[in-house]
């Protein structure tokens, strides 16, 4: 995909890329959507070299397909889900190169988080406007420290209150709109450097202590959990992980349910699994169908993570019978009535349908 969007950005900016593409999956070509001049001449080929540093000139063929799969359908809005996105890795270079993630166009995510952005401050905003537009967002960056984390939300699906900020963390609570709940979400980022990364542990440890609700954690933590989470890279040692895995112990998080990628980030050498979606105990007591979707990379080298929050139907309520409804003076008159009528012949259908007839006249009483 960052060889696709090299080549899209010789045409004009890259948008896009259709699910086949994202996914690797059904295809003949790459599909990308690309944002084009109207005016001039179209390139007739273009060249660039392939992962061998071999020089490839290659033909632009124009075509029109009808029963493409429309790029950007989110499957959410069709099973009724609320959700956010982590995007990773927006870096802002000149117009024509712009990289892209699928972002906030699904109409079902409301919060998005942007990891490591590295872009100054001065023009965070408007690279905030060209990709959530009309939608409130905070940044952590400084006039001496490009801004690593950007949180951004819809008001119409969240409301979202900062409670702390520092350059590897943006901690705040969020308002659910649709089921008027909240919860307390920790963007994160670990430094490259293991002895750097000590005070986000601490942090944790701390917070954790002072929670009495469903809160999370999502970011790049840029250390492991586990043997067999870096193939390709140094081995993973057992020195490296204690840090991380005591702080989750002593922090008593978990990862959420999920589904898609194992590997979060790959320079196409080494596989890593350095991203995650963590949650405290009492989170699915709040939100109890909660699942992460790890998206096959696009063009970052970071996965997408989507939390889905899946808006189930309440099951149509069933017929309680209640013991208190004996001690009622008209009761036995009312059984009376309808043992009296005709009834099939077993002693189980019998009592069906004495209970299925004096369901409407106890009804006002439930």
């Amino acid at each position: 995909m960052h060889s696709l969007s090299k080549i899209g950005s010789t045409l004009g900016i890259p948008l896009k890329a259709d699910k086949y593409t994202k996914d690797k999956s059904m295809l003949r070509y790459a599909r990308l959507l690309v944002e084009m001049q109207l005016e001039g001449q179209f390139s007739e080929y273009i060249k660039f070299a392939n992962e061998k540093n071999v020089p490839i000139r290659q033909k632009v063929v124009s075509s029109r397909e009808h029963n493409q799969q429309p790029i950007g359908n989110d499957q959410n809005e069709q099973n009724g889900k609320e959700s956010f996105q982590t995007a990773t890795k927006y870096v802002a270079k000149q117009q024509s190169s712009r990289p892209f993630e699928p972002g906030p166009s699904a109409t079902t995510t409301g919060l998005v988080r942007f990891l490591e952005t590295k872009v100054q401050a001065h023009n965070i905003a408007n690279v905030i406007e060209k990709i959530c537009l009309n939608w409130e967002w905070l940044h952590n960056a400084t006039d001496i420290e490009r801004g690593r984390i950007i949180v951004s939300w819809h008001l119409r699906r969240y409301q979202f209150s900062l409670l702390h900020m520092n350059d590897h963390v943006i901690h705040g609570k969020a308002f659910q709109l649709s089921t008027n709940k909240w919860f307390e979400i920790r963007f994160v980022y670990g430094r490259n450097v293991e002895d750097q990364r000590l005070p986000l542990w601490n942090s944790l440890k701390d917070i954790s202590q002072s929670l009495n609700g469903p809160w999370s954690v999502i970011g790049d933590f840029n250390s492991v959990l586990h043997q067999g989470e870096r193939p390709g890279g140094i081995e993973v040692t057992d020195g490296e992980m204690r840090s991380f895995v005591d702080c989750i112990q002593q922090c008593n998080l978990q990862e959420f349910c999920y589904e898609g990628a194992f590997f979060t980030w790959t320079n196409k050498t080494i596989w890593s699994r350095i991203d995650r979606a963590l949650h405290n105990e009492l989170w699915y007591d709040a939100f109890v169908y909660t699942h992460v979707h790890y998206k096959s990379q696009g063009l970052s080298d970071h996965t997408l993570i989507i939390i889905n929050f899946p808006h189930l139907p309440k099951p149509k309520p069933t017929f309680l019978f209640y013991d208190m409804w004996t001690k009622d003076r008209g009761f036995k008159g009312l059984a009376r009535h309808y043992l009296a009528q005709p009834h099939a012949d077993t002693p189980r259908k019998q009592l069906q349908q004495v209970l299925c007839r004096l369901r409407k006249p106890l009804q006002p009483a439930e």
